[in-house]
């Protein structure tokens, strides 16, 4: 096993990780980056599910009234609750300046004939706010590499296994590269920033890469938990590509039908609503929130999907054929659909897809979570020497998130986290530590690293777990079944024979499974439907849960749940 010292370490390779990274080196300390995946490729923020990402600023330039108050109120209202105040409020203030960081660097914003950005209004925010970044989040992720330092000590194709935790201290992580060598990488401070887990579910807005690792190596070392039943899950083509559907598109108000031509909202919906209703609330956010009756778009596919209605592939049909330039234009643009339905179009025909011509199949999407982690201002988690940002972080968000927020999240916070890690690290002195102290925690892991399992039967097994029980429609009997069935999961690959040779993606599994776990627990503690929560058997909100759930090893053994 070959150890490695450095000041400060950062586990993640997306947008979050590669500002942290950054700043981080600013401080004159040694950077070592671990990625799952190869610079560029690694992490969430590269990957190009839409054919733009939000990016909120309250800079006023659609909207003059705006500003960093009036924001913070949004993000607060939207949270119901569960968003940490405090963080809010950094968001809030960094917001402006965090824009014009990234255009420096060279990220393209769309703008007005005029020069001024062009901003619309989006998900839970009542300000137009929303700055559009062309081309998804990779236009950041090659802003951030350009402007990476080369001393950074960059370790691509290596999983974080097991963070070495002694005394309350986070000392560093277990790490083993593809190649199979194993790495001891003892730090100063440690920063996670691994992303979501959209890769728990069947259908997700996810990479391969975004198994859940950080929630679950947070829940072994002791760390706070927060917000994890508040999950953001969208609607999204499914076939014959997979690309999420924004918020502004359902001002066209397209036909949904099942697989024998009958709309997917009759006989499920109040008598009093009707299909326009449903799809008019739900301009003003793309994911599915209990909130208001855009609800029942979600509900009804995944109702019709039960009901073994929905088409081969497992979706609802959509026809957009009628989307003309001309009826577009003739329908209200309160939520920006003229200026980019003709983007998303493109966008879509430039993969194939001509949605003038033929419907899509849609499906219901895992998009991102929106707890992890919980940090305080200095994105700070409970276990000493240990930060988290972007999604792997638990606070800034809450029940529901503002559309526009997740990037701007891990840019501000990778900021912050990269800066107090750098500052740790360079008052701090190296300690002699003896290697024999992690030996318990490592032969644990090898215990999951070494076994000869059916990869891709465990991975299946749990996705589809998890889209059926855990993903908009969840239930006290359903969850239950969902942590039993998971916990069998559990004692299987545990009790699976040993293999010859260690095999990363069974990690990835023990991951899976905890961080399934995780979300199950909040979501069974949670006795009501609040923002992206949603119970089936207790669809309104109660007072007695207007707090957030909090979970840590030492308040729940999740394997005796």
């Amino acid at each position: 096993m070959r150890t490695i010292n450095t000041d400060v370490l950062i586990i993640g390779g997306g947008g979050a990780a590669l500002r942290a990274a950054i700043e981080a080196s600013r401080s004159g300390v040694q950077v070592t980056l671990v990625l799952k995946d190869k610079l560029g490729k690694s992490g969430a923020t590269a990957f190009q599910v839409s054919e733009m990402a939000g990016y909120n600023s309250p800079d006023g330039v659609e909207d003059k009234l705006d500003n960093p108050e009036s924001y913070f109120e949004d993000m607060v209202s939207a949270g119901k609750g569960m968003a940490d105040p405090k963080l809010a409020q950094i968001v809030a203030e960094n917001a402006e300046s965090s824009v014009q960081e990234l255009d420096d660097w060279g990220v393209e914003f769309k703008k007005n004939p005029n020069g001024d950005y062009y901003a619309f209004l989006s998900c839970f925010s009542t300000k137009a706010r929303t700055h559009v970044i062309k081309g998804h989040g990779e236009p950041i992720i090659k802003a951030m590499i350009n402007n990476l330092s080369d001393d950074i000590n960059i370790l691509d194709q290596t999983t974080a296994l097991r963070l070495l935790v002694n005394e309350g201290e986070c000392l560093g992580v277990y790490a083993l590269e593809e190649k199979g060598e194993e790495l001891l990488i003892l730090s100063k401070a440690t920063i996670l920033a691994t992303g979501g887990a959209g890769q728990l579910f069947e259908k997700n807005m996810n990479p391969y890469d975004i198994t859940g690792d950080g929630y679950a190596l947070g829940y072994l070392a002791g760390a706070d938990i927060v917000n994890m039943e508040f999950m953001q899950v969208g609607i999204g083509i499914s076939y014959p590509l997979t690309s999420l559907i924004n918020a502004y598109i359902w001002g066209g108000h397209p036909d949904l039908t099942d697989i024998n031509g009958k709309s997917i909202f009759d006989g499920r919906i109040p008598n009093i609503l009707k299909k326009n209703d449903i799809l008019d609330a739900h301009q003003h956010h793309f994911p599915f929130s209990t909130s208001d009756d855009s609800k029942y778009l979600e509900i009804c596919i995944q109702k019709t999907i039960l009901d073994k209605v929905a088409t081969t592939n497992g979706g609802v049909l959509c026809d957009f054929t009628n989307m003309t330039h001309e009826y577009v234009q003739s329908c209200t643009n309160k939520f920006g659909l003229h200026e980019m339905w003709p983007i998303a179009y493109k966008f879509l025909l430039s993969r194939g897809v001509d949605l003038l011509k033929n419907p899509v199949e849609l499906s219901c999407f895992a998009h991102a979570v929106n707890g992890g982690l919980k940090i305080n201002e200095q994105a700070k988690t409970t276990v000493n020497r240990l930060f988290a940002i972007g999604e792997t972080a638990g606070g800034p968000h809450g029940a529901d998130r503002l559309g526009g927020n997740m990037m701007l999240t891990c840019q501000v916070f990778g900021k912050i986290a990269g800066r107090e890690a750098g500052k740790l690290a360079k008052d701090d002195k190296f300690n002699k530590y003896d290697n024999n102290m992690f030996n318990a925690d490592i032969d644990e892991v090898k215990q999951i690293l070494y076994k000869d399992i059916d990869v891709k039967s465990f991975k299946d097994k749990i996705k589809k777990l998890n889209q059926r029980y855990l993903l908009i429609l969840r239930s006290g009997e359903g969850l239950l079944l969902l942590k039993e069935n998971l916990k069998g999961l559990m004692k299987d690959l545990i009790s699976s024979p040993a293999g010859d040779k260690p095999e990363i993606q069974n990690v990835e599994i023990y991951h899976m499974i905890i961080t399934s776990l995780l979300m199950t627990r909040a979501a069974e503690m949670r006795k009501e439907s609040r923002g992206s929560h949603y119970r089936e058997d207790i669809p309104t909100l109660k007072d007695e849960y207007s707090k957030p759930n909090i979970l840590n090893n030492e308040l729940f053994n999740l394997f005796e749940l």
